[in-house]
């Protein structure tokens, strides 16, 4: 008999698939998050997972980020029962592996169709063995000779390894040719990180620094990953595949510690800027905060991780750039870090930021352009209507501002900032 897993914290939901499914002829187990799901899923070997998003403990992303982990479930068919299918993009279904969403509420049929669908989908699949045949490698104009350099290195490295030295085949010879200019270049770099001491090198094109961490996080490394975008450079401190914590180099304001000490209300905005007038070079301002009484070292930790997570939501939009991991490597802290945020968690919420980005784009294309109040009649009705904070942000818009201005006026991050002013433009209060 076919089993399915039904992973969802709503008691009534799970009763209602398990009508919906259990008279056709499945077998029904399930669980209330991605922790018992995980349980679940060695104890019963369902053949097909049905889960929801948000659940508490561990939501549907972590449950199954971890379940693409286990080489004996790579395959099993996910189907996301969701309230919130409207946020949930492409890019989620492909890095998840998810086959199929259904919303919620549910119709029984709508979601039998698609069982039974993705069931099909994956016996098909199972049954397709092609043959072996070698990889075809597409001519590159080089000749064999000039691949005698890098087979040397490749030598050199594997016996460095213990193992025996590279023998030269024709295979190898069409697998090298096959490579273009900048893979090339990665498998050299690669090479020469061995002796230098990074772990991981690579190019963001290539290889997106949301893939890279969680590579990394899946096989809980400890180390420094530094990324590379033009002027932009950041350092993030991973232990045991945990993000601890995020440094963005000349950084500007909305991502200084200082303004999440003050979001935290920590400290005033006069304090800080006593603070950073009064302190000595190289003292840094986490540490002198704490040592002054302002805040314990747990607090600091708090506004720190608020940090970390901003910074990685800004690095996980940059197109371009280049990576180095160094494992083993440590960052130097004003206190022992105690974070140890989730990374899936992170980048599913930089993933949804993206998204939302891409919508903010289409009205507010870069954070130079100035935007200009309306002083209509209806614009002064519409005014009533809007939040606090969306009338504040609403009051620095001027015409001489720009987007960037405003972010720094009002103490934001960049994401927020421009969710308010998108909405602004949207209801027609402001207008480029």
């Amino acid at each position: 008999m076919t089993t399915i897993l039904v992973i969802d914290d709503d008691r009534l939901l799970r009763a209602e698939v398990r009508k919906a499914l259990g008279t056709q002829g499945f077998e029904i187990f399930e669980a209330e998050d991605g922790q018992e799901g995980l349980a679940a899923v060695q104890a019963h070997k369902p053949d097909l997972v049905i889960l929801d998003f948000v659940m508490p403990r561990m939501n549907g992303v972590q449950f199954a980020s971890s379940l693409r982990s286990l080489a004996s479930w790579q395959r099993t068919p996910l189907i996301l029962l969701s309230g919130r299918t409207d946020v949930v993009s492409d890019e989620f279904i492909k890095r998840l592996g998810i086959r199929d969403v259904v919303s919620k509420p549910f119709e029984p049929a709508v979601l039998l169709s698609v069982v039974r669908h993705a069931l099909r989908e994956k016996e098909e699949t199972s049954s397709r063995k092609p043959p072996f045949a070698p990889p075809e490698f597409p001519a590159s104009g080089r000749d064999a000779t000039d691949l005698e350099p890098l087979v040397a290195l490749l030598g050199r490295q594997l016996s460095a390894d213990g193992r025996s030295s590279l023998v030269r085949s024709e295979h190898l010879d069409r697998a090298l040719l096959g490579l273009g200019e900048e893979e090339l270049a990665l498998v050299v770099m690669a090479l020469v990180a061995r002796k230098t001491g990074p772990a991981l090198v690579g190019n963001v094109a290539d290889l997106p620094l949301v893939d890279v961490l969680q590579m990394l996080c899946m096989q809980r490394k400890n180390g420094v990953l530094e990324v590379k975008s033009g002027t932009r450079r950041i350092q993030v401190q991973l232990t045991q595949g945990c993000l601890e914590m995020a440094v963005l180099h000349s950084a500007r304001q909305e991502h200084w510690l200082g303004r999440y000490l003050v979001a935290e209300e920590l400290i005033t905005r006069q304090d800080l800027e006593m603070l950073l007038r009064n302190r000595s070079d190289g003292y840094l301002l986490g540490r002198q905060v704490v040592a002054l009484g302002y805040a314990t070292e747990e607090e600091v930790e708090r506004a720190l991780a608020r940090q970390t997570e901003d910074i990685l939501y800004e690095a996980l939009r940059w197109p371009h750039g280049t990576f180095v991991f160094r494992a083993g490597a440590r960052l130097f802290k004003s206190f022992e870090s105690k974070n140890r945020l989730n990374a899936s968690g992170v980048i599913m919420e930089g993933l949804r930021r993206i998204d939302e980005w891409r919508l903010f784009e289409r009205k507010i294309p870069h954070l130079d352009i100035v935007l200009n109040p309306c002083t209509t009649a209806a614009a002064t009705v519409l005014f009533e209507e809007l939040s606090t904070e969306e009338a504040f942000v609403y009051s620095l818009v001027n015409g001489l501002r720009s987007v960037r201005n405003i972010v720094d006026e009002a103490e934001l991050d960049s994401f927020t900032a421009c969710q308010y002013l998108h909405r602004l433009v949207q209801v027609g209060l402001v207008a480029r």
